[in-house]
């Protein structure tokens, strides 16, 4: 943008253009690249006109004497962007088989059957802050969606203090409008099309005590067989893994849409190649996105990739502000961890000043450990559903804002030791 306003302060108003020395973009299908490449040129319109227009006290100021005036030049201005405040819901699309089997998996991790859609074969499971929903209406886009990518994550909704705007935004960016079947008295959430044909909605955050969701559910006091609370309260970020090519399409699809920057990429070494990882997020933290991909074949991330015949979510993290005794609980409703190694505790407490009794404890829990400062994380997982996707449960204490980088290479190595160990089919 800096560039550019130069530029067009100097008096140029001739075409814009990109010129882009990447082997990913010349390798990849051209209606991508020319729809990225529109993307890219509107959201350096907007970031320039933004300076421009945070100059204009300066150029207006009066003109000395013969000094000829600028050429004006029209530039992209989209509706601003929306405040976030998280995640609204995840849904999953589901058949008859995996709705049962992933209903359960939610059962353990303490969600709460909450109602039965009013018109749909679609579950709400809730707790603390979470909503989840379980898709299995044939009549859908979410069957659709199974059809192609089996049992996944197909569409998630955004918390937003103005939904149209944000739809009206994306759509300026080149995002598709999606239209589904709305019955009577049920609610019209907008929608659009996110890069892997899934979708995401902007839902209204009014600050009331009821979700926006309830008023399609027929919702349940209590239902035999739901799990009992484990203690989690928000979804604190999304990983997806992506095919090779596409972590700049989707990074630019995140900034320009949704307003979310990229952090700092990472590489994460999973016993059969590398990961690389880089995590969008808004500047209110409401809202993270760690993204993914790999080119060996047999990465965690690249066997997500072919499991979901494409991009997609391989697992959602759930804080809770006392994962000890989120983790008891997880245990006594039945609930699989991913099981830790060993020496990586003999490790930590070699990196660490950790008291034994805390390591022991760490180790008992099959819970992972970070430190950056003053700021410490605790984390554990569950083994995958399906080979396809897994949940993680994380506790930040003082501040810690990344994601555990260092204990991502024990994580895979764990999943790799999981599939040798259990094969999936």
């Amino acid at each position: 943008p800096g560039f550019l306003a130069a530029v067009l302060e100097s008096g140029y108003s001739g075409p814009i253009s990109l010129e882009i020395f990447n082997d990913d973009f010349r390798a990849a299908p051209t209606r991508q690249t020319a729809s990225d490449g529109m993307r890219s040129l509107l959201f350096a319109e907007e970031r320039t006109r933004e300076r421009l227009m945070a100059a204009r006290p300066a150029r207006d100021e009066p003109r000395a004497a013969g000094k000829a005036r600028k050429a004006h030049v029209e530039l992209f201005d989209p509706p601003p962007l929306p405040e976030f405040a998280g995640t609204s819901f995840v849904e999953f699309t589901a058949d008859a088989d995996s709705k049962l089997a992933l209903g359960a998996l939610l059962g353990e991790l303490g969600f709460s059957r909450a109602g039965q859609h009013r018109s749909k074969d679609v579950v709400l499971y809730q707790q603390g802050g979470i909503n989840l929903v379980v898709n299995a209406e044939r009549d859908s886009f979410a069957h659709s969606y199974f059809l192609m990518h089996g049992a996944s994550v197909c569409a998630i909704g955004l918390s937003t203090d103005d939904e149209i705007q944000a739809a009206s935004r994306a759509e300026a960016f080149g995002a598709k409008r999606y239209e589904g079947r709305v019955g009577p008295n049920e609610l019209h959430i907008p929608a659009i099309r996110a890069p892997d044909a899934g979708l995401l909605y902007f839902v209204a955050d009014n600050g009331k005590p009821a979700h926006a969701l309830d008023q399609d559910f027929a919702l349940e006091d209590s239902v035999k067989g739901s799990g009992s609370d484990t203690g989690l309260t928000r979804i604190d970020h999304i990983a997806q893994a992506l095919p090779e090519g596409q972590l700049d399409s989707w990074i630019l699809f995140y900034r320009s849409v949704l307003g979310l920057e990229p952090e700092a990429p990472f590489e994460l070494p999973d016993p059969y190649g590398l990961v690389h990882s880089r995590a969008v997020a808004s500047a209110n933290r409401s809202l993270r996105f760690p993204l993914n991909v790999s080119q060996s074949r047999n990465t965690a991330t690249a066997r997500s990739v072919s499991a979901l015949a494409g991009a997609g979510v391989h697992h959602i993290a759930f804080e809770s502000v006392d994962i000890f005794t989120t983790v008891e609980k997880l245990r006594q409703n039945g609930l699989r961890l991913l099981a830790i190694p060993s020496n990586y505790y003999d490790d930590l407490a070699a990196r660490f000043p950790l008291s034994d009794d805390f390591v022991d404890k760490l180790r008992l829990n099959d819970l992972l450990y970070d430190k950056i400062g003053e700021g410490e994380l605790l984390q554990a997982y569950t083994e995958p559903f399906q080979d396809r996707f897994y949940f993680e449960v994380l506790q930040r204490k003082a501040g810690y804002d990344l994601y555990g980088a260092p204990n991502a290479p024990v994580r895979m190595a764990a999943l790799a030791q999981l599939r040798r160990r259990k094969p999936y089919a």
